[in-house]
Parts: C-alpha cells; structure tokens; sequence
C-alpha cells in the first residue's frame, strides 16, 4: 500500500515536470527573470502564457496571410479588368510627306 502511493506520487511529480535542455544563456536568464518579476517565479505559469500568446499570434498571422491573400487576388483582377477594357491604341505615324504607316502597313 504504502509503496503503491509512493509510485503515484513519483507519478504525478513526472506529469508536472518538464525538463528544458539547450537553452541558450542569455534566453534562460531573461526568462526566469520574467518568470520571477511577472510570475513570482511560477516558470509552469510563464510558459503556459508564453504558448497561449504563441496560439493566438498563430491565428492572428493566420487570419492576415489570408486576408492579404484575398487583398492582393483583388488588386490583380482590377489590374487584369482595366487592362482588357482599355481599348487599344493605334499606332499611327505620320510622315512629312503625308504618307500613313498604322502598326507596320503603309497606307
């Protein structure tokens, strides 16, 4: 019996453990002193923040690719609609002479 709580224990403490390895100096240091000054040294508390932020920001960035997407599919229909409803222009050059020369044919 008392061995049995004993595993259970040891149980549950593995659940709530995370151990973090090569974690560059500069970034361990900034984060436990934010842990220590916003959190009161919870890190569980911090890193569970940190992803929920990390979600949202993902479905932020998301939501504005597409959006972007849509903005820039519009400006290329525009683009597409006024240049087919532009009638085209006739090139048309004039000699001294009074001689016509329209796209290449003399006339």
């Amino acid at each position: 019996m008392v061995n049995e709580n004993i595993k259970e224990i040891v149980f549950k403490d593995r659940e709530t453990r995370l151990n973090i390895s090569r974690v560059p100096k500069k970034t361990r240091e900034e984060f436990t002193k934010f842990a220590e000054e916003e959190f009161e040294g919870d890190y569980g508390m911090l890193l569970k923040e940190l992803w929920e932020k990390y979600k949202d920001y993902s479905m932020i960035q998301q939501t504005f690719d597409v959006k972007l997407n849509y903005i820039i599919q519009l400006l290329e229909n525009e683009k597409s609609t006024a240049s087919q409803e532009r009638k085209p222009e006739k090139n048309i050059i004039k000699f001294l002479d009074g001689r016509k020369v329209e796209k290449g044919v003399k006339k």
